[in-house]
């Protein structure tokens, strides 16, 4: 099997998930960053989905910026 561009959706979208991990556990000083750095991020996987017609980066985003407001409704009280 050929592979052409950045990867398949599965690997795009857990390194994602990865990265955001990632950028929590370094943004503990900064907490209030955390829910916006995710709805931008989320934001962006959803937009990138439609374009690409990829379902699951979509459902990715929309997941994404749906913790970011459970994260914004329970952390930040």
């Amino acid at each position: 099997m050929f592979k052409q561009g950045a990867g398949y959706p599965h690997e795009i979208l857990m390194g994602m998930f990865i990265l955001i991990l990632a950028l929590t556990f370094y943004a503990r000083d900064s907490i209030e960053l955390i829910a916006p750095m995710l709805l931008i991020i989320g934001a962006v996987m959803t937009l990138a989905g439609f374009v690409v017609r990829e379902p699951l980066l979509t459902a990715g985003g929309l997941v994404l910026m749906a913790v970011a407001l459970i994260y914004s409704k329970t952390v930040l009280k």
